[in-house]
Formats: structure tokens, sequence, C-alpha cells
């Protein structure tokens, strides 16, 4: 009886052959320490210790040199799929930014053993305070916490904009008329919604390779053909309601039909509309297209580096793995839900230019577009990214933890985040300066200004929302403005500026721009008692709102937010005219 029962553990332990019998292609006996093949022929048995995967693409956020090396644990649940457990990585761009930032940080009010990589214990529920990532819940609630009484006139939007939906279209009521269905017949509709979309919105969301697009272009996927003509209709100059609503219902019905058959296109037709409606504001609406779109994702192994594809068909791989992170980091943000890929942030792997180009185009401008494309997704992906990963974490870790959220404890957390930052933009224009090198001509420089312009935009929104979380202060010495106050209003002024530059590429973020600035500048007017600043600001006010009237009636953007002004600046007796 022991006999047996040892041999049945020596088969339980051995659950894979070893790994001679494994290359000459013959089944092991499962017999350890040596199988019989091994044993008959003196061979030494061994067995593998490299996981079936290979090499480990994805890293977590943390800073110690001396943390374990990424020991991935899997098992397989009752339904025999993976479960990872025990996920323990390091953050992928640790070498780089100096490690000087992250020694000796503590966290406030947990002693000198706390340091920063405890960011990475587990999110427990807890009652207390939240460090905001949502800037404009976080301005809009402390405007309300000055007079309750403007609550139940921006209720409804308040409601909404805790989901997440934000400047968001849900109605899909479509009123027959000659003129859309007209225009919907249109045989350079489809050509135009095409070009549209890789001026307006594919610089931002490059999930698909413009190279293979075009290629490709007769046997393109229908889901991802109905989805990238309604994405580009939403850039029209002059937009159709009805039309849009109409090709908006057929994108959904495509994305219906194919949700659960996994091929590349459904995936990225998936992942281009989720991130659509997130810029429109639907944050929460988009989740689930989202959460599809990985799962889809994961079943095509995109984050795997699969040798035996073409160099186009990894090219792409690449950009879904970079933006599919940048778009998890963006909703966990905006809906202060946790993560999907649990902070994680892919390894970098450079990106060829050459297959975000149209190769029948004659336009000498479309080379120098995919190298700043490119270097976008670069800055994304190595830099700003996991800094806002870090930025998220500690708002989560001061709401679990119940630690008081005070200008004196969040003062070296945002000093690193902000020196993070720093470095993001300050490595980003160095990418540019040297492509500037070499593209010199006044078109292709004054396409790198424009990319330089929406880096900067993201660069300062990041600095808004840490130098915001309070209400702004005067300094009891010097009787001015205190050190984030003033850099506030000044970031403030600085997107103004962006505004006003009428890039249509950066149109979903001039619009959120505006948003946040209208009441930032509400929230200043009422909390601070020095008239010849608060004349200035008023001013300011005025200009910002008419140019967010030029904005919303040129471009046919909703009018949520801009209600909202009215309503509590006529609340409190701003004059907007």
């Amino acid at each position: 009886m022991q006999i047996v029962e040892s041999n049945r553990e020596q088969k339980l332990e051995s659950l894979i052959s070893c790994l001679t019998c494994k290359n000459k292609k013959i089944k092991c006996d499962r017999a350890l320490q040596s199988c019989g093949y091994c044993s008959k022929r003196g061979i030494q048995c061994f067995y593998s210790n490299k996981s079936k995967g290979g090499d480990q693409l994805y890293y977590r956020l943390s800073f110690s040199k001396n943390s374990p090396k990424p020991k991935p644990a899997q098992e397989r649940d009752k339904r025999g799929s993976r479960a990872i457990q025990n996920l323990q990585f390091r953050m992928c761009y640790n070498t780089d930014i100096p490690d000087i930032l992250y020694k000796g940080i503590f966290l406030p009010g947990n002693g000198p053993e706390s340091t920063i990589d405890s960011f990475m214990s587990p999110i427990i529920p807890h009652s207390g305070e939240k460090m905001q990532t949502h800037l404009l819940l976080m301005l809009t609630t402390q405007i309300i916490q000055r007079d309750n009484n403007v609550t139940h006139d921006i209720s409804d939007f308040l409601s909404k904009l805790k989901l997440g939906i934000y400047g968001g279209r849900l109605k899909f009521n479509i009123r027959i008329g000659s003129e859309w269905i007209r225009e919907l017949f249109d045989q350079d509709l489809e050509s135009n919604c095409i070009q549209c979309y890789f001026n307006s919105f594919h610089p931002m969301v490059p999930y698909i390779s413009k190279y293979k697009y075009y290629t490709n272009i007769e046997n393109l996927n229908p889901t991802l053909r109905s989805v990238i003509k309604y994405v580009g209709y939403t850039f029209y100059y002059k937009q159709h309601p009805e039309l849009l609503k109409y090709l908006k219902n057929c994108a959904l019905i495509e994305l219906k039909r194919s949700m659960f058959k996994s091929n590349l296109g459904n995936c990225q037709a998936l992942f281009i509309f989720s991130y659509h409606m997130l810029f429109q504001g639907l944050a929460k609406q988009s989740l689930a297209y989202f959460k599809q779109a990985c799962l889809m994702a994961s079943i095509l192994g995109i984050h795997n580096n699969l040798s035996s594809l073409d160099e186009v068909s990894r090219q792409e791989r690449y950009f879904i793995r970079f933006i599919s992170y940048t778009q998890d980091s963006h909703l966990s943000s905006t809906l202060g839900a946790q993560s999907h890929y649990l902070y994680m942030a892919p390894k970098w792997i450079p990106l060829n230019p050459l297959y975000q180009t149209n190769p029948y185009s004659s336009d000498r401008s479309e080379m120098i577009r995919a190298e700043c494309l490119c270097i976008t997704v670069q800055c994304f992906a190595r830099w700003i990214i996991p800094s806002s990963n870090l930025m998220i974490k500690y708002s989560q870790l001061t709401y679990s933890r119940n630690i008081p959220l005070s200008t004196e404890n969040t003062k070296i957390p945002v000093q690193i985040l902000e020196t993070l930052y720093k470095e993001s933009h300050i490595n980003a224009l160095d990418l540019y300066i040297k492509l500037s090198e070499k593209y010199n001509q006044p078109e292709e420089l004054n396409t790198i200004r424009k990319n330089i312009i929406m880096n900067r935009g993201l660069y300062y929104e990041l600095n808004l929302i840490l130098n915001s979380q309070f209400s702004p202060g005067i300094d009891e010495q010097t009787g001015q403005l205190n050190r984030s106050t003033l850099k506030a209003i000044k970031i403030a002024d600085s997107l103004y500026k962006i505004s006003t530059e009428n890039i249509p590429e950066c149109l979903p973020m001039i619009y959120h721009y505006l948003s946040v600035i209208s009441l930032f500048y509400i929230k200043l007017i009422l909390n601070l008692n020095l008239p010849q600043l608060q004349q200035e600001l008023k001013s300011k006010l005025v200009e910002v709102y008419k140019l967010f009237r030029a904005y919303q009636s040129q471009y046919n953007l909703p009018e949520d937010i801009v209600e909202v002004v009215e309503t509590i600046s006529r609340h409190y007796n701003i004059k907007l005219q």
C-alpha cells in the first residue's frame, strides 16, 4: 500500500515531460527523479525552468531595485482557463527616469516603513477623502461645496458626471428627411469620412495600420468599416444630426453582430468605438465595449510577440497593445475604477512609421505625420501612462487608508508627480527637436508644432489636476496667492492659448480644456476676495465662454457643459457677455 501511494505521489509531482523526451518527441514515463528513457541511456534527466510563454512583456509599477524577479503563478480553474496570480512586476521605465526621485519618499501618516512601494498594496474600500483625478468632477464639487443651493440646478449633470457621462448623446430618435438621405447616398461620403478619420481621430488613437488599411481596403472587415465611417463623420465640418444618429446606429448593429466573433478587425472596431465614446464623454457606456475588446485582444495574443507574422501585422499589434493600455489608464482616471490591466505597463518596442502611411498617396507630409504619431505613442507608453497610473494609485491609497487629504500630506507626492510629468514632457520635446532636424521644411515644422501643442496641453492638464485639489488660498506671510493657486492660474491661461489654436486633431481635448477652464475660473471668482483679481478673472471667463460657444456652434458639440456654466454663473450673478 505504501509503495502504491509513493508511486502515485511521484506521478502527481511530474506533470510535464522532461526536456530530452520533449525534444525527441517521445512519450515520457513521468517517473522522477529520472525517466526510463534517460536512465537506460545514462542521460541526465532535467526539466526546463523556462515558461512556455517566453519573455515577460508586461511590467507592474514598482520602484524598488531589490524587488524579486517576475514570478507569475498560473493555475487552472474549474473550467480550464488560466488565472494569473501573484503579479509582481517591475516598472518599465525605471531606468529612464533618475532613481533618486523614488528614494526616501514616505507616505503621510504611516511612518518611515511605508515607502512609495506601498502604492502597490491592495485597495480596501474606506469612507475617507480621496485625491481626485477627474478634473471636471473635482471642480464642479468644489463649486457646489460653497453653496449647496446650486446643486438642485445642476443635479442631473453632476449625477451623470459621477457615472462618467459628460457631453454625451444617448437618444436615437431619427427623423426621415430628404437632405440627410441624399447625403447618405452620396458617392463621396465614405471616402470623406475615411479622410476625416485619418486626419482627426487616427493621430490620437492609432488602433489600425494605415498602410495595411489602404493595401487591404477591398477586403476590409465590415464592422471596422462601419465604425470608421461613423467616427470619421463626427469630425465633419457641417454634419447632419440625423445622419450622425443613423451612422452610429449602423455601427452599433455591426458591433452587436460581431461582439463574440474574435478576429482582429472586430477587436479594432470595438477599441475604436469605445475610445470615441470616451472622447464624447460616455465613459461608463464605453467600458463594456472596451472590456470585450480586451478579451478579444487576449484571445488573439496581442500581448505576445509573434515572430511568425509579417512585419506589417506585428507593427499593427504593437500599436494596439500600447494604445489599449493608454485607454485603460484614461478610463481608470475618469471613472475612478480599477484598471483592467492592473496598472501594468507594456515593455517598449520601437515602432516603424512606414506602416502608418498611405502607400498610394503623393502627399509629402505622410511620413512626418507618421513619425509624429510614433513619437506620441512612445511618450504615452514609456512615460505619461506609468506616471498617470502612479497618480491614480495614490488617489486610491488616500481613500483606502483614510489619509487626511491636506496640502501638507500631499506635498511630497505632488512634487514627485510634477517631476515625473516634467521629465515626460522634456523627453517628448527632445524627440520632437531631433525630428525637426530631419524635417525642416515649413509645412513639416508646422506638423511638428501641432503635435508639440497636443503634448503640452496634456502636460498642463495633468499639472492642473495636481494643483487644484484644494480651494485657492492666500499666503498669510506675503498676503499673495499661494504657490499652487498661482501655478494653477498660469496653467489655465496656457490651456486657453492652446484652445485658440483651432487644431481639428485636438477638437475633443480642446472642448474638454474649455470646460475645465470655465469651471476653474468660476471657482476662483467665488473663493477669492481680491476685487482686482476677480475682475480679471471675470473678463477671462467671458473670453472663454465666447470661444466655447463658437466651437459648439461650429462643430455641433454637446451643450450640456455650456448650460451648466450658464446656470452656475446665473446663480452667482456672474455676467458672461
